[in-house]
C-alpha cells in the first residue's frame, strides 16, 4: 500500500505543507501541497524577532490539511518533518519553556559582533580554518555573541539552543533532538569531529552548556504529542522524523 510522508518547508518569508504519496511497488512518489502560507519578521526595540506563534499555527495547520487529504485519498500518513531556513535559533529553560522570541539574521547588531569575534580570534582565517563556513555575519556563532553581550542572563536561564526545526519537532513531538545539516549553518562545528567546537567558544568566552547532541538527517525524534495529535485528527502513532532540516540540505538532497 502507499504511504504518505508530510514535509514542512519552510523558507524565512513564507512556508509549505507538502504530501509525498510513495508507491514502493511503483516506485513513484506524488507530491501534494496542502497549505502555503507568507510569514515576516516582526520589528521590535531589541531587534527583529520571528513570529514564531504565527509561524506554529501554520505548521499545525497545514498538518491538519496533509491528515484530512490523506484520508480522503486512503493513505495512511505516516511521518512529519520540518526544514527551515537556516542560523537561527531560540532557548529553552530546564521546564522546555521558550525563554525569549528568536531574533532574526537580519538583526543589524550581529554584523558588530563579528567583527568583535573575528578580532579575538586574529581574523577570519582561524575561524574558516576551525569550522569551514564562509564569513557571514548573520551565523549563529556571531548572532549568541551579540545576544550574549546584551543579555548574559538570558543564557544562565537556559538549557537547551534549538534550532528553528528542532523547536518545532519538539513543539510536534515533546522531544528535544539537535539535526545535523542546521547545525552545521552555525559556524560553530568542529570540521575534524564534526561536533560542538567547545574550546573555540570558551575561548571567545561564550556559553555552550546549552548545546546537547547531535544527530544524523532522518533520525525519529519520537511520536506526534497527543495534544497537537487531537487538534489535527491525526494518530499519536505519528512519526516526527528530522529531514536534512536545513532547507539548502534538503534541496541538495
Amino acid at each position: 500500500m502507499p504511504t504518505a510522508h508530510l514535509a514542512i518547508d519552510l523558507g524565512a518569508s513564507s512556508g509549505r505543507a507538502m504530501v509525498g504519496v510513495v508507491d514502493a511497488g511503483s516506485q513513484t512518489l506524488k507530491l501534494e501541497e496542502v497549505h502555503r502560507f507568507q510569514h515576516h519578521a516582526c520589528p521590535t526595540p531589541a531587534g527583529p524577532v520571528w513570529d514564531l506563534t504565527g509561524i506554529w499555527g501554520h505548521i499545525r495547520q497545514g498538518l491538519g490539511q496533509g491528515v484530512a487529504w490523506c484520508h480522503e485519498q486512503g493513505v495512511e500518513l505516516r511521518s512529519v518533518g520540518v526544514d527551515t531556513w537556516g542560523v537561527d535559533w531560540a532557548l529553552l529553560g530546564g521546564s522546555g519553556e521558550l525563554l525569549s522570541l528568536p531574533h532574526c539574521y537580519r538583526d543589524p547588531q550581529n554584523e558588530t559582533a563579528c567583527e568583535k569575534v573575528l578580532e579575538k580570534l586574529g581574523g577570519f582565517e582561524q575561524l574558516y580554518e576551525r569550522t569551514g563556513i564562509q564569513r557571514m555575519a548573520f551565523n549563529t556563532l556571531f548572532q549568541i555573541a551579540a545576544r550574549y553581550e546584551n543579555e548574559p542572563q538570558l543564557f544562565d536561564a537556559a538549557r537547551h539552543l534549538l534550532f528553528l526545526p528542532d523547536l518545532f519537532h519538539y513543539w510536534l513531538s515533546a522531544e528535544i533532538v539537535t539535526e545535523l545539516s542546521i547545525a552545521s549553518t552555525s559556524s560553530m562545528l568542529a570540521l575534524e569531529s564534526g561536533d560542538w567546537d567547545r574550546e573555540l567558544l570558551e575561548k571567545l568566552g561564550l556559553p555552550h552548556h546549552m548545546l546537547g547532541p547531535i544527530v544524523e538527517p532522518g533520525t525519529v525524534v519520537g511520536s506526534l504529542c497527543a495534544e497537537v495529535a487531537e487538534e489535527v485528527g491525526a494518530s499519536t502513532q505519528l512519526k516526527v522524523i528530522a529531514p536534512a532540516s536545513h532547507d539548502t540540505a534538503s534541496a541538495v538532497a
